[in-house]
């Protein structure tokens, strides 16, 4: 059996014009549920040994790129520069590449997505992307699943 987790980048809700935003991206990837605890142990120490500061922290490129500091959350991102953050960062993302775990990604242009529910749909339709990308991404893993269910 595989797990995926998943999470979205560019998420203002139904707020489609936020130029900050201006794209909707979710990710996801499968793990094999055999081998989940001994991955996230491996992501632990590769977290601590990165910056330790990471150990009990979930990192959110947001914050690194913000420079974020929350006592709460365990980390505090201003003691570095935005180049040390940046690498910590790309050792994280490296380290979840050499596991070579099957990705799944959706990005919708928020323009784009907001033009065409008005064309189909009118004004009267909740517009979040999530709805759609959530669909594409299941779809992507279904389609995963059913692969891997036949090779075995």
């Amino acid at each position: 059996m595989y797990l995926m987790y998943a999470d979205e980048s560019g998420n203002t809700g139904t707020d489609l014009d936020n130029k900050q935003q201006p794209i909707f991206v979710l990710c996801g990837l499968a793990v094999n549920s055999n081998e989940w605890y001994n991955i996230n142990y491996m992501f632990q120490k590769k977290k601590e040994e990165i910056c330790p500061d990471l150990i009990s922290t979930e990192v959110h490129a947001t914050d690194i790129f913000n420079a974020s500091k929350n006592i709460k959350k365990g980390y505090n991102f201003r003691k570095y520069t935005l180049e040390e953050d940046l690498k910590i960062l790309e050792s994280l993302i490296d380290f979840i590449i050499n596991m070579k775990f099957p990705i799944f990604v959706t990005a919708i242009i928020k323009n784009n997505f907001k033009k065409f529910i008005l064309k189909e749909f009118g004004s009267s339709l909740k517009k979040d992307p999530y709805m759609l990308s959530f669909i594409n991404l299941s779809n992507g893993y279904n389609n995963f699943l059913i692969e891997k269910n036949q090779m075995e």
